[in-house]
C-alpha cells in the first residue's frame, strides 16, 4: 500500500534511514501548525435593542446606520450604501441595486455612522 505522508517528507526519511551524506534538510513551512495570525476585530459595538429589516431600514432612511455582525447599511447623500466587514480588518462597501434576502431576516442593532470611502461617494 502507498503512503499518503507527504512525498518530500518520505524523501527525506529515505535519505535518513540510508544514512547518505550530503543533505542538510530545512524546514522552511509547517503545514500542520496554525496560523499565528489574528483575525481583525470587527470595531462596531453591536449592544441595545435589536431591530427588523424593516425598522433598520426607516432608521438608515432617517441618517442612522445600523449593522449586524457582516453587514452595515448606511445612507450617504440619499444614497443607501451596503457594507461588509473584511478579513483585513477593512469595510467593503456597495450601492447596492436590490437588497440580499438573507438580510431581511437579520437583527440589526444601531451603530456610531462609519467613513465610506470618497471613490463611493
Amino acid at each position: 500500500m502507498k503512503s499518503r505522508r507527504n512525498p518530500a517528507r518520505r524523501f527525506r526519511d529515505r535519505v535518513l534511514e540510508a544514512q547518505l551524506t550530503g543533505f542538510e534538510f530545512l524546514e522552511v513551512w509547517d503545514s500542520g501548525a496554525l496560523s499565528v495570525q489574528e483575525e481583525p476585530t470587527n470595531p462596531l459595538r453591536l449592544e441595545g435593542p435589536t431591530y427588523t429589516y424593516k425598522q433598520a431600514a426607516e432608521l438608515v432612511e432617517q441618517g442612522k446606520t445600523m449593522a449586524n455582525d457582516k453587514w452595515v447599511m448606511q445612507k450617504h447623500e440619499n444614497t443607501m450604501y451596503l457594507g461588509t466587514f473584511e478579513r483585513n480588518g477593512t469595510f467593503s462597501w456597495i450601492e447596492p441595486i436590490y437588497i440580499p434576502p438573507i438580510l431581511l431576516n437579520l437583527n440589526w442593532y444601531m451603530v456610531d455612522k462609519l467613513e465610506i470611502p470618497e471613490t463611493m461617494k
